[in-house]
């Protein structure tokens, strides 16, 4: 068994080495914190549209709950060709509504997962707007589909769009004895149940009967079509200690056979798990995050796992557990990134012991032996902290290198006001700056039917290529390669902004190229 166990010690904020992008924001200080004048503001999601600009979705509070979608452009501005300002509101049926996933689909409309209060009670629901911030008429009952769980309150907490444009999403409800059980289903693009999904477009894992409870916080595609859904169980009438959970579910929604112990996997890795956060390797490895309790504390857990469920024996550096710096914090990673490079980023949020005060962190760390990149930042993590109480609840690398986060940011008894940054990772973590790493030549540029990509020889013999779009979905590849000049068909690409990137030997290097 192999996990990562550790807490991220924190430091004045002098003593941290950071790289915000400075070109992003008014300010120039690589953040933007907008007070929405609707109460409390949180971003929880994000998403990036093919042209660059950035999708941030999350609430606002003010007595009522009402679900909150921004739109920035890419220098942090926002964007005021969408909804009213940059902001789009949609009420909720009754008193609470939220956003905890988003997406943006190829033809510029966003889909967002969350709760809806309906009759009374929260449950989970998914709406469509319009690339403008409107409400989608055409899908489902007036833009938004309510999911019809078998009884009590719930809510959706994981999204992906299929390429088919299918929707995806994943989250609980209470069952018998309020315990919760786990829900996937899956929308055609209309915004229907998709009968060709387990049968009814919908799959649970109820097992509230014999006392078993099921979350579900994070969804994964692979690139054969099945659903990887991640959160945590709590097995065996009311023990209430939970467990990591992870189980894949075949493209027709049935639970996957060849995965883990009849399609799940419950890594047991200390006590008190949970996962909110879930990547897929190239390889097919897969990475959950979250947080987890030793000794009474509740650190940062990262638990990696096989193709098949299994745990990676050569993941962490101690059978079990590996413990970089136990200490007096609360620490939770609520993303991770997965780079071409092997290396993993990281977001989520520390609070010490003593405190109430939360400190938003990003973080580097060596996917090889699962230690944290010491020339990342301060023993491996920047601090995201701007006011007097910060939490970042997710992450995008962008394809370029940057990384953008979003949450919220809150001084004493003021409002909280909703944030997202921007930061340029790519030094801090040993690959040279955009301008200096653009060693492979694209041509024609832009492009219409075909790319002719030139590797030189001195980059390395053997590697692999691929094509990223502005998202950081792939798109192409990923190819094996040798130096040379390389043709490419880019014909069935959409127009939009789009990276090469080439791992050779320990050489990384990208270039983009605009398709027309």
């Amino acid at each position: 068994m192999r996990t990562l166990l550790f807490a991220f010690v924190l430091f004045s904020a002098n003593s941290f080495c950071q790289t915000p992008d400075p070109t992003f924001g008014a300010d120039a200080n690589g953040t933007v914190l907008v007070n929405t004048g609707m109460g409390d503001a949180w971003l929880y999601a994000l998403a990036l549209q093919p042209d660059g600009r950035i999708i941030g979705a999350g609430s606002s509070y003010d007595g009522t709950g009402s679900v909150l979608i921004m739109r920035f452009t890419s220098a942090g501005e926002l964007d005021a060709t969408f909804g009213v300002g940059g902001i789009a509101t949609i009420p909720p049926a009754i008193d609470l509504a939220d956003a905890l996933a988003v997406a943006v689909q190829a033809d510029g409309k966003i889909v967002v997962a969350g709760t809806n209060d309906v009759n009374g009670v929260a449950g989970g629901a998914i709406w469509r707007l319009n690339a403008n911030g409107s409400l989608d008429e055409g899908f489902a009952s007036g833009g938004v589909y309510s999911s019809a769980v078998p009884s009590g309150s719930g809510t959706l907490t994981g999204l992906l769009l299929q390429p088919d444009g299918k929707v995806v999403a994943c989250g609980w409800f209470r069952s018998v004895g309020g315990l919760h059980a786990l829900h996937v289903l899956r929308l055609t693009t209309n915004g229907t149940l998709d009968d060709t999904f387990n049968g009814t477009g919908n799959q649970t894992l109820d097992a509230s009967a014999t006392g078993d409870a099921y979350n579900a916080y994070a969804l994964a595609l692979q690139a054969d079509g099945k659903v990887l859904v991640a959160g945590n169980v709590t097995e065996g009438g009311g023990s209430f200690v939970p467990d990591a959970l992870c189980f894949r579910l075949t493209s027709a929604g049935a639970m996957d056979a060849s995965f883990g112990t009849n399609g799940m996997s419950i890594p047991h890795a200390v006590s008190y798990d949970h996962v909110y956060a879930l990547a897929v390797q190239p390889d097919g490895r897969i990475i959950l995050g979250g947080l987890t309790t030793l000794v009474a504390e509740r650190n940062a857990l990262i638990v990696r796992l096989l193709a098949d469920g299994s745990l990676d024996p050569a993941f962490g550096t101690v059978p079990g557990v590996w413990n970089v710096t136990p200490g007096p914090t609360t620490d939770s990673i609520e993303g991770i990134a997965v780079r071409n490079d092997g290396t993993y980023i990281v977001c989520g949020t520390s609070t010490p012991e003593s405190s109430t005060t939360a400190v938003g962190f990003i973080g580097a760390l060596n996917a090889s032996d699962a230690t944290p990149m010491t020339a990342f930042g301060s023993n491996g993590q920047y601090p995201v902290d701007f006011d007097y109480n910060t939490q970042v609840s997710a992450e995008l690398l962008q394809p370029d290198g940057k990384l953008l986060v979003v949450g919220r940011s809150k001084f004493a008894a003021d409002t909280s006001e909703a944030l997202v940054g921007r930061y340029d990772v790519s030094v801090a973590v040993g690959i040279a700056p955009a301008a200096a790493r653009s060693t492979i030549y694209i041509a024609p540029n832009p492009a219409h039917d075909l790319i002719a990509v030139t590797i030189p020889s001195e980059l390395g013999t053997r590697g692999t290529l691929r094509i990223v779009d502005a998202t950081g979905r792939t798109v192409l590849g990923t190819l094996t390669i040798t130096p040379g000049r390389l043709s490419l068909p880019v014909v069935a690409l959409a127009h939009g902004l789009y990276n090469v990137e080439i791992v050779l030997g320990d050489h990384y290097s990208a270039a983009r190229f605009l398709k027309e």
